[in-house]
């Protein structure tokens, strides 16, 4: 099968091009090398729902994201144990930052300090 060298998309057989990325396909993959990358908090909600919302938005966007629960703290400080809410951070590359900030704000929230 033939795969795109840039996105990585299986194609079936006979296909030259990717459709997405407009490159030739190639017969087999080289390995990826995974370089670390800082990742930045751009987003933080107390609604987990809501959070892996934004975090499948973002990646439709090519934008990598993490969800970190930092379950409990609230700008450093504990809260009451009966209503301590969990605090869900998304997590971008910093050089993507600017970006995935534009794109939760076009879904009608602020960016980097929601909660």
């Amino acid at each position: 099968m033939p795969y795109c060298p840039k996105c990585r998309y299986e194609y079936r057989s006979g296909v030259k091009k990717c459709e997405d990325c407009d490159v030739r396909l190639v017969d087999t993959l080289t390995p990826e090398i995974t370089i670390p990358v800082e990742l930045v908090p751009c987003w933080r909600t107390t609604n987990y729902v809501e959070a892996d919302g934004m975090s499948v938005i973002l990646r439709d966007k090519n934008i990598p994201c993490n969800i970190e629960d930092i379950g409990g703290l609230a700008d450093g400080a504990y809260v009451v144990p009966a209503v301590r809410p969990r605090i869900y951070t998304l997590l971008v590359p910093e050089d993507q930052l600017e970006e995935a900030t534009k794109v939760i704000e076009e879904q009608g929230h602020r960016g980097n300090d929601e909660v």
